[in-house]
């Protein structure tokens, strides 16, 4: 669900995977210490490429 969340608005405001980060990814996150979403970023892109591959025949 959150998936097609994010690439729904990867559509919607043009966004590329390879700008999709997680608070603890960037450095003011890291600065505070974040720890969100509380998942590997690396797994949650990858599992978006194959959704999108599989959803929009599309390759990103």
């Amino acid at each position: 669900m959150i998936r097609q969340f994010v690439i729904d608005l990867m559509f919607s405001y043009n966004i590329s995977i390879d700008n999709i980060y997680g608070h603890y990814e960037m450095q003011s996150g890291k600065l505070q210490k974040k720890t969100c979403p509380n998942i590997d970023m690396h797994w949650f892109r990858n599992e978006i490429r194959k959704e999108m591959g599989q959803t929009y025949g599309k390759s990103i």
